[in-house]
């Protein structure tokens, strides 16, 4: 019962697995924030800009 599991992955590879997954994180967490204040800082809709689209 006191086999020793060796595994076939190289040292480190759960690591740097884990820090792939939390720079991902961070940068979702950064964009979804980007994306959340230009929304916040849209103008008020009114009677004169209501249906107005701006050219590209």
């Amino acid at each position: 019962m006191g086999a020793k599991y060796v595994s076939d992955k190289p040292d480190g590879y759960l690591s740097t697995r884990n820090n792939v997954y939390l720079d991902r994180e961070q940068k979702q967490q950064i964009r979804t924030f980007a994306e959340q204040g230009a929304l916040r800082n849209l103008p008020a809709q009114s009677k004169e800009n209501y249906g107005n689209k701006k050219p590209y």
